[in-house]
């Protein structure tokens, strides 16, 4: 299937992730933050990143921009489940994020959102 990578503050939330797309056929990596998952992602590459939003250190934002600069076509999914959700899910996809997903999801629409993204055509470039 695809290769994803999770970048989530919450360890249970990056556990219920990688649990959900290994039994979909998914090959998974995890990362505790943005810092990390940058870092992961550009020493190898993953067909889809789903990201929090709201994290300690550098948050979802940050990590989308640093992400499309490294990598302009990265295929992201941006989750949040912060009261500031609706506000800020909306600027995750201007900056990029090829789909949002808020939090609490169920599997199945988690799998839908990573179906439709890993198949959603590749990001254009966008200027910052």
């Amino acid at each position: 299937m695809g290769r994803i990578l999770v970048i989530d503050d919450d360890a249970s939330v990056r556990e219920a992730l990688r649990w959900a797309l290994r039994e979909a056929a998914h090959e998974v990596t995890l990362a505790a933050d943005g810092l990390e998952g940058t870092r992961k992602y550009k020493e190898e590459s993953a067909d889809l990143v789903i990201t929090d939003l709201f994290m300690p250190g550098q948050d979802g934002v940050k990590t989308i921009l640093e992400l499309r600069k490294f990598d302009p076509q990265v295929r992201i999914l941006a989750v949040s489940g912060n009261v500031l959700s609706e506000t800020v899910l909306p600027i995750a996809e201007k900056l990029g994020a090829i789909g949002i997903l808020q939090k609490p999801w169920e599997i199945k629409q988690l799998l839908k959102a990573v179906d439709t993204a890993l198949h959603a055509p590749v990001p254009a470039e966008k200027s910052a």
